[in-house]
Parts: C-alpha cells; structure tokens; sequence
C-alpha cells in the first residue's frame, strides 16, 4: 500500500463517519418525543373514602400518534366491576367514533362504547371492563394500561363528548371491607361531592342513582287496627247523637 493510497482513503473515511453522525442527529431530532401528563385520582364520588383522599394517579404519556394511559391504584384498593359501573370511564374530544381497533390493551379487558354512566362521576364516552369477581375483577388488578392509537394527550384530557364531571373516572373497591366501591375521578371538571366524600344524589357506595321513596303500604294488621279504631270512634258518636232513640 502506498502512502497516496493511505492518504485517499482517511478522508474518506472521515465523510462517512461524519456523515453517519449527521444522519444519526437528524433521525433523533426527528423522532418523537415522549411527553406525559399524571392526574390524581382525588375527586371522590362515594362515602367509602373520606374526602381530600387519593385513590391513586392515571399518568397519560404521548409517543409519537399514541397516548398510553396508566392507572395505578393506592395500596389497598383494586378495580371493580358490578352494578352497571365500569372499570374506568374517558372520553376523547376527536371527529370521527373510535373503535376497537383504535385501542390496544391487555386480555382480560374489555373496551365499551358509550354513553357510559359512571354514578357521580358523569357519563362518559368510552370506557373499559375487567372480569367482574367479588368485590372486584379477576385477579383483582391493581394497575391497568391501555393505548389509544392516533390521538393527542389533549384529546384525552377533556370532559368533551361526555357529560363528565371529570376527565377520567375509575370504579374501585376497598379489598378489606367487601361492599364499599364507588367512583373516583381525576382530571379537570368539578367534584360535586359533600364534605365527607359522598357524592350528593348518588348512593353512599357509588351504586346507582337514588330512586325517589315509594310511599308505604299499610300492613294487613295495621288496617285492622286502624278499622277498629273507626269504628269505636263512630259507636261513641252514634251514643251522643241527640237523635237517638
């Protein structure tokens, strides 16, 4: 090899190495970049947790045309699925109806189509469904992800399209004390709940709306007695009445 040769090629190499780096520097500027979005689960809409508590945080994370939503629920509580409310409840403020396909989610899951009531927390567009099991789903999830495919965190962050009191609502349940669910939310909108926690006009565990009392039937003993106490009240009457002979 001859030194003109040696003296050719080290230049050259010294393009194509600065011209990778280039390319390199131009495809990661290029490259979306993640952002991400953690909202508190703090709006309570049932009696079960005591007001200015935290049921846990939904975190909303953009990479690239997706958003992937992560809900981690505090120590103690899990996902729960009965009495018409769902897992968790979203909208999406976009133009056309999102479909099945548009989500990408774990098995075991189940994505719903609203209107979606979610008791104190509004209704909701589109939602998810775990495995109902008692006091809670199969397994009793603690976390739960999900991807919604072209989309932007501020499409998801809305109460838009939704009659919502908040962006995103969780159905959860103390695993220590069956029977206590209910609603808790996160995001922007209003918290209509009592200083206790309970949500006003909602049921004290987040069942469903309160049903307007019916009144009561007497009771078969009851008329009984009511009729006896007529008629002593008219034999009285009839024995003062000036007309009696």
């Amino acid at each position: 090899m001859t030194v003109s040769s040696v003296k050719t090629r080290t230049p050259l190499l010294r393009y194509a190495l600065i011209g990778a780096a280039m390319v390199w520097m131009i495809g990661f500027a290029a490259a979306p970049k993640a952002a991400a979005d953690t909202f508190t689960l703090n709006q309570i809409f049932c009696n079960c947790l005591p007001a200015g508590s935290s049921a846990g945080t939904v975190t909303l994370t953009q990479v690239g045309a997706d958003v992937t939503t992560l809900i981690e629920l505090a120590s103690g509580l899990t996902f729960h699925q009965s009495n018409g409310l769902d897992a968790f409840g979203f909208n999406v403020d976009v133009p056309r109806v999102l479909t099945p396909a548009d989500f990408t989610y774990a098995p075991g899951w189940t994505p719903l189509f609203g209107p979606l009531h979610e008791d104190g927390a509004g209704t909701f567009q589109y939602g998810f469904a775990c495995i109902a099991a008692t006091n809670g789903c199969l397994g009793s999830p603690t976390t739960f992800t999900f991807t919604t495919h072209n989309v932007t965190l501020a499409d998801m962050e809305t109460t838009v399209g939704g009659t919502s009191n908040t962006d995103l609502a969780a159905n959860v349940a103390n695993i220590g004390a069956a029977g206590c669910t209910g609603m808790v939310g996160a995001g922007n909108g209003t918290a209509d709940s009592t200083p206790w926690g309970g949500y006003t006009g909602d049921s004290p565990c987040g069942n469903s709306p309160s049903v307007p009392s019916v009144p009561t039937v007497p009771e078969p003993a009851s008329l009984v007695l009511l009729g006896s106490g007529l008629a002593a009240i008219a034999h009285r009457l009839r024995r003062r009445s000036p007309n009696r002979t």
